[in-house]
């Protein structure tokens, strides 16, 4: 009991930072079930005038570490793809990877929708926004991107803007996701859903305590 009301004070002290800042991300470290610091960065998910943006669109995020992602008004999903196929779920392009997908979270009775993962590897995560076609209109973002090389959130986001109603690239180039020497490099980075919650404006720190609770 007394390791959880600490773990609980320093999670509320924790949401309370990451609430002052969410249009430019923000991060957190707080002890984790082993004693260990674990770091939590918030995601927001378009914002109050409903961008088709992701807040901030690149982060880079360690092995045990939390991305937890917010959404604000408009239905939004969290679906990780391929660099090379930006606007599909990995998992039509490769079925032996199940993929990121948070499914479809439309705002309920001015909540707000709370998709949090656990990040296994620091491989690249390519996310997308599946609903509509906001993918297209550039509503895209990275986890880990590659450290030189051609495989930019730009070029992917250029990808993204090239796909065609049936949800295939329709041009190929330099923005296709070739590296130098002709190879591609794997886009199946790894990462665990831990919490699919709905929570009120002060309520970030209770989504990250049932985060949490699941590691316990």
């Amino acid at each position: 009991m007394y390791t959880k009301s600490i773990l609980m004070s320093s999670l509320l002290l924790a949401a309370c930072s990451m609430a002052q800042d969410t249009t430019t991300g923000s991060s957190s470290q707080m002890t984790g079930p082993d004693g260990s610091m674990v770091s939590v960065q918030v995601v927001q998910v378009s914002n109050m005038n409903a961008s088709l943006k992701f807040y901030p669109e690149e982060i880079r995020a360690e092995a045990g570490s939390m991305v937890q992602f917010q959404f604000y008004p408009r239905n939004h999903t969290v679906t990780q793809s391929t660099f090379d196929r930006p606007c599909e779920p990995i998992n039509n392009i490769m079925p032996n990877v199940t993929g990121i997908n948070s499914g479809p979270m439309p705002p309920v009775n001015n909540m707000m929708k709370v998709f949090t993962i656990m990040i296994n590897d620091t491989r690249p995560l390519w996310m997308y926004c599946a609903t509509g076609d906001h993918c297209e209109k550039g509503m895209v973002m990275v986890i880990n991107a590659p450290q030189g090389g051609e495989r930019t959130l730009q070029s992917y986001k250029a990808l993204a803007a090239r796909v065609s109603e049936n949800g295939t690239t329709t041009s190929t180039g330099s923005a296709n996701g070739t590296v130098p020497g002709g190879t591609t490099e794997p886009s199946t980075g790894s990462a665990s859903s831990v919490v699919d919650s709905m929570v009120g404006a002060t309520g970030v720190a209770a989504a990250l305590f049932a985060g949490f609770a699941l590691l316990l």
